[in-house]
């Protein structure tokens, strides 16, 4: 990365996350870099995947780190380097409680599953739900609602579950469909897959998008925190210094330090990090779980536990234990303690609903059995028995209603029973009236495509008259089957194109996922945009004569001020020569021995400046007091950015930033000029 990207990502990493205005960035840059030069910058980090460019509804530029957490903090360990260890012994601050929100997010997709709740027209969830979520979680309520902070759910809810549920949507653990918190099957099994080390990691970005810091520093603390070695801690005070020095060196302002160890207290709120003092009690941080890359998860073969079962129906899991067997737990046991050692309890309730969900006794046993410190208890496994038996005595499914409009269409389908149609004489009710269950209802819509006919996936969507040839009943909802492989099935809420409630809005970035709080990946309004143009760089430059940026030119006074004009439009470089007897003027200047300068180390001069010498201000006055110097010009030039045109007594005065700082010239001074654009010059960046 080159020192000028650096710079820039590190000013990115400065500013509150989320998109930033791309003026905003050219202004933070001055004075070394124009805005031609930071644009064609930003052209390149995104080409390389390191910023994302976005253009919201107005059309207006802006800038944001990509969406990928560990790139996020591979960018910033780039700018800034990796926190500094502590070389002290710490103390660690005892906390007994501490939550685990990796294990919360699966016990609530459970809950999810199992009740799917419907918020009210005021957005809060049944109070009943609510309570019995929140006292499943390790997360405490309060803890929950300290961490949310001002930020608002679009749930009333308990703040524990505000913050675990946020954490599953942008899981893909959940979703909101149809104004309904719902489970989401495809992404439970890709987390379920996932080591438990992978899953903690993930678990935190998940968090700390949600939840980032305001102070600049405990940003960029907690973005490299799951780098730290497992058991290391990191020095506060060092961490201080060494950003600093980073900041220093990248010539940006490091701003106010105060209170910045405070605004990481969600963080600790939630688990993630342990505070402790060194002996002359200075404050010393590390992350509380490991969050490595690799490593930390189940073994390939053999038990996930320990899972100690007892034969009252109560399953103990340590905290420790594996996520995969906690979401296995979930399916078809009842939580009822979490902490330390997360109790389950086998109930009638919960082993019924999960054979009603597609679990089996002997897959229930085998979990058990394969987990289980010791023998499964034999009032275990008979418990498991007579649920199942029980279960099967009365059993109801959902099922799809079908009936035929015409008697031909149902002729056509029937025989077609060879094929694996399903109606049957078990399944007829009348002529032309099936009872398909739920899943048969796939390999009827499956078949009847074979025959010409389309019919839509299940839910059924609403109904619509005017249908042709047979008419599918299902839910109390209709479908029109259609032949010529038209479908004639209305459109529903779930359909593209209509305004689902609770669906998750669009954003520009690919893999922005959804949440109830606000984050700089939820950017509603925002779509990619493309790289900048020339033609957007540089307005009017087909009307540019080529001379003015190929090759430094002599001209009229008058042209030398529009080439002037356009690269202070353009916020690009000029390429300049003096005048020749200036350059003399300089040389005789630049002769002169110690004896000839004053006390200040400045080459004496009329009228504020040496004839024939540029004058450069340093910034903040370094090497000497007033923080100006006359120095003789290169003698082929000078190239600086121009910021300032102004007329005074008829004599045009230049102002600008060269490589050793500002710089004063007089338009008159100019003896050739030339046009530097970055990206189609060859002297461009």
């Amino acid at each position: 990365m080159h020192a000028a990207e650096r710079r820039l990502i590190a000013a990115l990493g400065l500013l509150p996350p989320g998109p930033v205005p791309c003026g905003r960035l050219e202004r933070l840059l001055a004075p070394d870099a124009g805005r031609a030069e930071v644009r064609i910058m930003l052209n390149r980090l995104a080409a390389a995947g390191d910023v994302v460019l976005l253009r919201n509804v107005s059309g207006d530029r802006f800038v944001s780190l990509p969406p990928d957490p560990d790139k996020i903090a591979s960018l910033r360990q780039a700018a800034f380097g990796p926190l500094p260890p502590c070389a002290q012994p710490v103390r660690r601050a005892e906390r007994d409680d501490a939550p685990d929100l990796a294990a919360d997010m699966v016990t609530l997709a459970g809950l999810a599953a199992d009740e799917r709740p419907a918020p009210d027209k005021k957005g809060k969830l049944p109070k009943r739900i609510a309570q019995n979520w929140s006292r499943r979680l390790t997360l405490a309520e309060e803890a929950g609602r300290r961490i949310a902070g001002e930020r608002r759910a679009m749930l009333d809810v308990p703040g524990n579950v505000a913050v675990v549920l946020d954490l599953a949507l942008r899981a893909g653990l959940a979703q909101m469909s149809g104004g309904k918190v719902e489970p989401d099957a495809s992404g439970f099994l890709r987390w379920m897959q996932k080591e438990d080390g992978l899953m903690r990691r993930e678990a935190y970005y998940l968090f700390l998008q949600a939840f980032p810091p305001e102070h600049p520093l405990a940003r960029h603390v907690a973005w490299l925190l799951p780098d730290v070695p497992a058991g290391a801690w990191v020095s506060c005070g060092e961490a201080e210094r060494a950003w600093r020095r980073a900041l220093a060196d990248l010539r940006l302002d490091a701003g106010d330090m105060a209170g910045w160890t405070d605004a990481l207290r969600p963080l600790r709120e939630a688990g993630w990090l342990e505070i402790g003092e060194t002996r002359d009690g200075r404050p010393a941080l590390r992350p509380a779980r490991p969050l490595a890359r690799s490593g930390g998860g189940r073994p390939a073969d053999g038990p996930d536990g320990p899972l100690y079962v007892q034969p009252d129906f109560e399953l103990f899991v340590p905290s420790g234990g594996s996520y995969a067997l906690h979401g296995l737990l979930t399916g078809f046991a009842e939580p009822s303690a979490s902490g330390r050692m997360n109790v389950y309890r086998l109930t009638a309730q919960s082993v019924k609903r999960a054979l009603g969900r597609g679990w089996t006794r002997p897959l229930m046993l085998d979990v058990l059995t394969r987990h289980a410190a010791g023998r499964v208890p034999e009032e275990v496994a008979r418990g498991l028995a007579d649920w199942e038996r029980e279960f099967g005595a009365v059993k109801a499914e959902p099922a799809v209603l079908v009936t035929f409009a015409c008697a031909e269409a149902a002729e056509a389908l029937e025989a077609a029973g060879t094929a694996g149609l399903p109606p049957g004489a078990d399944r007829r009710l009348g002529p032309g009236v099936f009872v398909l269950r739920e899943t048969e209802w796939e390999a009827f819509r499956r078949a009847a495509e074979k025959l010409g006919f389309r019919t839509p996936d299940i839910p059924i969507p609403a109904s619509r008259e005017g249908g042709t040839d047979a008419d599918v009943r299902a839910r109390a909802a209709e479908v029109l089957l259609a032949p010529g492989g038209q479908s004639a099935a209305a459109p529903h809420d779930g359909d593209a194109g209509s305004e689902r409630p609770g669906a998750p809005p669009e954003t520009g970035i690919p893999g922005a996922r959804p949440g109830l709080f606000s984050s700089p990946f939820a950017l509603d309004g925002y779509r990619p945009a493309p790289n900048w143009t020339p033609d957007e760089l540089y307005p009017g430059l087909g009307g540019v004569p080529a001379v003015w940026r190929n090759e430094r030119f002599a001209g009229h006074p008058a042209t030398k001020l529009r080439l002037l004009r356009l690269a202070l439009e353009w916020g690009c470089r000029v390429e300049a020569g003096l005048a020749a007897k200036r350059r003399t003027a300089c040389g005789d200047a630049g002769g002169r021995t110690d004896a000839g300068r004053n006390d200040g180390g400045v080459l004496p001069a009329t009228g504020g400046q040496a004839a024939g010498n540029r004058e450069i201000v340093r910034p903040d006055g370094e090497g000497g007091g007033t923080g100006r110097e006359n120095r003789p010009p290169q003698a082929d030039g000078v190239t600086f950015l121009v910021t300032e045109l102004a007329e005074t007594d008829g004599a045009w005065r230049i102002g600008g930033i060269a490589p050793e700082g500002e710089i004063r010239l007089m338009l008159e001074e100019l003896e050739d000029l030339k046009l530097v654009l970055p990206g189609i010059s060859d002297g461009g960046t």
